[in-house]
């Protein structure tokens, strides 16, 4: 053993520790979703979210399993892909639309 060395300055030292570790966590901004509101939006539209896990009695906690969030999440996106390009496409025939009729316009116009 190291001369003036005490246990209880070993403690003290890691209490320090500790406490600074803390005071840096709470400095942290963590963000996620609240499991009650997940299983609420899910419940609203009717689908049945495997990812909210609910307390089993009356000290268990809900939770969440954010591998469960992929899968839908990826489908919703792919959805969204899908209207925005049918929606490009009905634009560009709109301005087709309007092109031909401005020049439609112009032409009747010089007459």
């Amino acid at each position: 053993m190291r001369s003036g060395y005490t246990p209880r300055i070993k403690d003290e030292q890691a209490e320090k520790m500790n406490q600074q570790a803390l005071e840096q966590k709470a400095k942290i901004k963590y963000t996620g979703f609240l499991a009650q509101e997940v299983e609420q939006a899910a419940q609203a539209v009717g689908y049945n979210f495997s990812g909210v896990d609910k307390p089993q009695n009356d000290r268990d906690l809900y939770g969440l399993r954010y591998a469960e969030f992929v899968v839908p999440l990826v489908k919703a996106v792919q959805e969204q892909q899908a209207i925005i390009t049918q929606l490009q496409n009905q634009l560009q025939e709109q301005q087709q639309q309007i092109n031909s009729l401005k020049a439609l316009y112009n032409t009747q116009g010089k007459q």
